[in-house]
């Protein structure tokens, strides 16, 4: 899981070279992939924190 989180930076780089090289959808595919690597785990923690939290009541 943490090789995923280093990959983050990676794909977000090839997304700038395919927008350099002007295949526009190709880099979306690869900016969606980056952020939402970055994000989901965020809000999955989120939600365990508040079930947790639930629970502890």
């Amino acid at each position: 899981m943490e090789y995923f989180f280093l990959s983050i930076p990676f794909f977000l780089i090839i997304a700038f070279v395919f927008k350099l090289l002007n295949k526009d959808r190709t880099a979306l595919v690869f900016y969606v992939i980056g952020i939402s690597a970055f994000v989901v785990p965020i809000i999955i923690g989120i939600i365990f924190l508040v079930f947790y939290l639930l629970g502890m009541f």
